[in-house]
This record gives structure tokens, sequence and C-alpha cells, in this order.
């Protein structure tokens, strides 16, 4: 057994051993600051020198069992078969007549052999064994060693202070560290460990056994040790030690203060990750969620980031009333600092809570995806986000949802909204020409669509220019309207225009949806133009931007572009139908030379009502198949449809 940097606490038990001064000596220090390997070091130069040494380790679980140390210590072989006997007889039994008896025969032998009784963690001692101790200590020859913590109580029995001697046993120093480890990652380890022995042995073994040694640590600490820990470990940042017991729910300063001198922790943060890793990991599901519950709390309370709170939400059981709010903040943030997946994680939990309308329809606009399944339990608060939800679940293809929310719309609009639906996505809905009166931008968006679906291209850039001055960047509306102006644009051949407006668009929003449709309609645009390298450019930015499920009947916007065998394989996974016989989609490709290895791809109707992505060669041509049903508007200017 090695010890390092314990030569001066080595020396002074050497003089306490050669002296009378005193017959007790504790040594005291953190846990796993290497009380126990000093005694056992100590205890073989006492053995050398003519003391009997006999060793007993204390234990919680037998801390109720009477003379249960003494029981240790005296049931050694090279002990006299008298003595293992009466210790066996008062082991349990509290008979305090016995233990008299006991006492006697250990004082006898005492006075030809001098023993040292080396007690290890004294806080788990029974009180009769103490008791005992101090009686033998008091009139034999007998010296005792013992451990203990350094916020363990005093060791007690004893009438007299001065009978005994204090010994600190401290954390190593960096040399210390070296010592026992690389001198070259001295530093970083001392950092990592405060310069405990036993955390740094457990560090050198791997970060797995680290973990362990910290939890099994803690666990030997008790429960309220566990518990400060796991509030430090939820909430990760230096603060008081009452903010800690808060989180908690336990008086944290000692307890705290323990942990620090322990090396554990270094203003109330781990030292090291791994640490406070396994700590969480001990945690069961109820203590996180009462943990990270009350952290939320208090981080809301003081005005934390949105995202900082959420992120305690998150492993909350039953949220308050207050977390839709905050999930919808920190997902504003998130997309603000451009972390798009952070800001769909922040939404995901948000869309199970109760009054999450909202919460649907701003998840949509970052994955369509994590929205859809919500959309039917959305309860529209105005005639925007009404119109919203319908195109949203066209986009999916479910047109009998859709059919059924067109139909609660009021008289006034009804009309207004079903010309839009008409144009957006052919065969969805089929307009009843009743009169409507609607206001902007919708009444814009019904004129454009009748536009469109007439074939007055003199009129359409006039409407489209209209609908996205309208509309512009206001998410209240949703992308459809702005995606409908733009391709009005592109169907007059209005191509300057249409691109002029998505660099606007582009520049003003962080949405991956708008971003995404905004790049398909610029990959159609820099087809018309016949810059096919840019076109399957943008095309995969538009991809990059919102994955090929999300896209859902509007896929062939992006896909009207394709190129590569590899993208083939990748989209011919399919397309949701419209249903209804309808072609829905984004008008794509005509007509394109074939250029390189570029394989633009089409749609066909395929088995069971799926629209699958195919190639279609023809000699130095890809034709886009067009699927029957399309209107006239889709067909004009040499475009195509695709579903």
């Amino acid at each position: 057994m090695t010890v390092v940097e314990r030569d001066d606490q080595l020396a002074e038990l050497d003089e306490w051993l050669a002296s009378d001064a005193t017959r007790v000596v504790v040594l005291e220090g953190p846990l796993g600051s290497g009380k126990t390997s000093l005694m056992r070091v100590f205890a073989r130069r006492a053995t050398a020198a003519g003391q009997h040494r006999l060793f007993a380790t204390c234990a919680s679980a037998e801390q109720a069992v009477p003379f249960g140390v003494v029981s240790q210590l005296l049931h050694d072989h090279t002990l006299p078969r008298r003595i293992r006997d009466c210790a066996a007889a008062v082991l349990g039994s509290g008979d305090q007549r016995a233990a008299a008896v006991l006492a006697g025969v250990v004082e006898e032998f005492a006075t030809a052999a001098p023993l040292l009784f080396c007690v290890d963690d004294q806080r788990y001692a029974d009180p009769e064994s103490l008791r005992w101790l101090t009686r033998v200590v008091d009139r034999a020859p007998v010296r005792l060693i013992t451990t203990e913590r350094t916020d363990d109580r005093p060791l007690s029995g004893f009438a007299l202070q001065s009978q005994v001697r204090r010994m600190t046993v401290p954390l190593l120093t960096a040399r210390g560290v070296a010592a026992l480890s690389d001198e070259r990652r001295a530093l970083e380890l001392l950092a990592a460990t405060g310069g405990n022995p036993m955390l740094l042995q457990a560090l050198l073994q791997g970060e797995d056994v680290f973990g362990r040694a910290v939890v099994a640590s803690l666990r030997s600490s008790g429960e309220t040790a566990v518990l400060v820990a796991g509030a430090a470990a939820v909430f990760d940042s230096t603060d008081t030690p009452e903010v800690l017991g808060s989180i908690a729910g336990v008086a944290a300063g000692s307890v705290l203060m323990s942990l620090e001198r322990m090396g554990l922790l270094v203003d109330g943060r781990f030292r090291h990750p791994a640490a406070r890793s396994a700590v969480l990991a001990h945690l069961s599901v109820g203590e996180r969620d009462v943990l990270h519950g009350r952290t939320a709390a208090l981080l809301h309370e003081r005005g934390a980031a949105a995202g900082e709170v959420a992120a305690h939400l998150a492993h909350v059981l039953d949220p308050p009333a207050w977390a839709g709010e905050v999930y919808s903040a920190a997902s504003r943030e998130a997309l603000a600092d451009n972390q798009v997946v952070r800001a769909v994680e922040f939404l995901k939990p948000a869309l199970e809570l109760p009054g999450r309308s909202a919460l649907v329809l701003d998840a949509w606009q970052l994955n369509p995806l994590v929205a859809a399944p919500h959309l039917a339990s959305v309860e529209p608060e105005d005639l925007a986000s009404s119109v919203r939800v319908i195109g949203h679940l066209l986009w999916f293809g479910r047109v009998d949802e859709a059919r059924v929310a067109v139909a609660a719309l009021p008289d006034s609009v009804r009309g207004a909204v079903q010309l839009w639906l008409a144009a957006a996505y052919p065969g969805s809905v089929v307009p009843d020409n009743r009169d409507f009166f609607a206001p902007e931008p919708l009444a814009s968006m019904a004129a454009l669509s009748g536009a469109l679906l007439a074939g007055a291209v003199a009129e359409v850039p006039m409407l489209a220019e209209r609908v996205l001055t309208a509309v512009g960047t206001d998410v209240t509306w949703g992308v459809e309207p702005v995606l409908l102006a733009l391709q009005g644009l592109v169907f007059a051949d209005r191509l300057d225009e249409a691109t002029a407006w998505c660099t606007r668009l582009v520049a003003h929003t962080r949405l991956p949806v708008w971003h995404a449709v905004l790049k398909a309609v610029v990959a159609e645009i820099a087809c018309r133009r016949g810059d096919f390298a840019a076109a399957v450019r943008h095309a995969e930015a538009a991809l990059g931007a919102l994955p090929l499920r999300a896209w859902g009947v509007v896929a062939g916007c992006r896909w009207g572009v394709g190129a590569g065998a590899d993208q083939d394989r990748r989209l011919t996974r399919g397309v949701a139908s419209a249903g209804g016989g309808g072609a829905v989609g984004i008008p794509v490709l005509g007509e394109l030379p074939v250029r390189a290895r570029a394989v633009p791809v089409g749609v066909r109707p395929g088995p069971g009502g799926a629209r699958r992505l195919h190639a279609v060669r023809r000699a130095d041509a890809v034709v886009v198949a067009r699927p029957a049903g399309v209107v006239g508007w889709r067909r004009g200017g040499g475009v195509g449809a695709a579903g």
C-alpha cells in the first residue's frame, strides 16, 4: 500500500506511540482523503515496534448490533481462545456483566502484550463498543486509533478532550497527485478531483469507475448528501447554499461544505462532468422530476432565459401552467440563434400540453412532421389560423379533414378560401361560386387564385405582388399564400420579380419551412433559365432545410429538379396522395435537356393511390409525367405538375 504526502502524519503517529500523553488518536479528513490507508501503514509500523494490532471496520448496517465492533476486534486468530470466546458471548447480547468480564480479560492480556485497536469509520460504531473501548483504554496499556470524517460528530465516551489527539489528513497537492499519476496531467487531475486520493485512483481507471466511486461515496454519506448532490447536478450553476437547499428540499449548507472539502464540488458545481453525469443517472425518475421542477420554477421566477428553463421542464412529469409559454419562447430563442433542431425539440413536449393550438402552428413552421399529428386538435383563434390549419392538412393530403374544416368556416369567407385552395391544392375542393366578402390578405389570395384558374396571365403579376406585399413575412398566414404568389409570378414568366421576392423573404426569416419552400422556388426558376447546376444546388438546399417526408404532397416542388441515381433511390419512398383523384403539388419542370448525369424525376400514380417518383428518359430530354386532372394554369407555359 502506497501513501504519498503523509510523512508528517506518520512521524506524528510514531511520536504518539512512543509517548504516554494520550491513548487515543483520531485521523480526521474528508471522505476519500486516505485516512484508512494511513492507519494501515501506521499499524504495520506499530507492529514492528511491538504492538499487537487489531482491526475493525464499522458499517451503518451493524450500528444497532451491541458490541459489534468489539467482536470484530477480538475475533482475531492471534488472540488467546479465552478472549475470543468471551467476545462471542457478548456479541449482540448487550450483557454488561459479560462485557465487564471481557474487559478484565483483555486488560490482563494487554499488560503482557500492548494492544493497538484500529477502528475505521467510527461514526458507525455501536454505542456499547465505544463505552467498552473507553473503559479498556483508561485502565490498560491499550492504544486506540480511529478514523472519522471532518464533519462527523467528535469521538464520544472520553471525559476529557485531552484524552484524544486529533490529526488532520488533508487532500493531495499537485505534487502528490503527480506522484500517483502522470506528472504531465497532474494539474488537470488535481482540478478534476480536488486532490482526493480515492477519486483520483478511480478516475485513473476510467470515467465509468470514477462515476461509480462518486455515487458510492455519496450513498455512504447519507440521503441528504445524495439529495444535495442531485440538486447541484441538476442546477449546475454557482449559487448560495440556500438556493441549492431549496432545490434539494433540505438544509444544504453543511452538506455542501462537506462535498466541497471532499473535492467533489467547487463553488457548488461538480469539478468533473463525469461525476455530474453519474449523479444524474443515479437519480430516480421521481427525484429528477422534483429537482428539475424546483429548478425550473426558481429560474422562471428569476427571469432566466427561456431555453434554460425549458431544459429543466422537459424532465418534469406534470409541467406547470406556464410551461407552454416557456417552451414557445425557448423555441424562438433557439431559432434566433440558428439552432433549428433545438427549436423543434423545445416545441415537442409543448405539443402535449393543454391549450397548445398556437404552438402546433409554430411547430409547423419549423418541421411539419412534428405538428402533423396535432393538427386535428387545433382550435383556431381567428380566420388566419383557420386558413393555416386547412392548408397544413392539405399539405399532407388530408383532404377529408380539410373539407370538414372548410365547411365550418363562416359563409362570408368560405368562397374565398375554396377559391384559394382550388388553385393552391388542385382537386382538394370545388369552389361553390358563392359571393364572398373576405378581409385582406384573403381577398387578394382569392383574386390571385381566380386569375390563375381562369388563365388570366396578364392579371397574375399584379395580384401576386399584392399578396406578397400584404403577407410578406407575416407568419400569421403561413407560407402557402406566399408560395402561391411566387408560383403565379413564375407562371407568368416574371422570373426576375419572383427571384427578387425570394431573396428578400429569405433574408427576413429564419423559419425552416419558409427557407425550404423559397429555395425550391428558386430552383424551379433556375431550371426555367436553363441553369441546371444552380437548380440542383438550390434543390439540395431545400432538402437540407426540410426532410423529404416533411414536404408531404408538395414534394414535387423540390423533386422536379432532383439529380443523380442516389437521389432517385432516396425518392422512391412514395409521396402521399391528395385523394379524390386530384393532382396536388407545386408545378415543376416540363422538359429539360439531359445534362451530364443529371436525372430529373417526375411523378406518376402508383399502386394503392401512392405517387412514386421516377425518371422518364427520351433520347436527349427527360419529360416529367403530368397526372390527369391538373388544372389549366398548372399546364401553362410549359409547366408540368408533380404530386
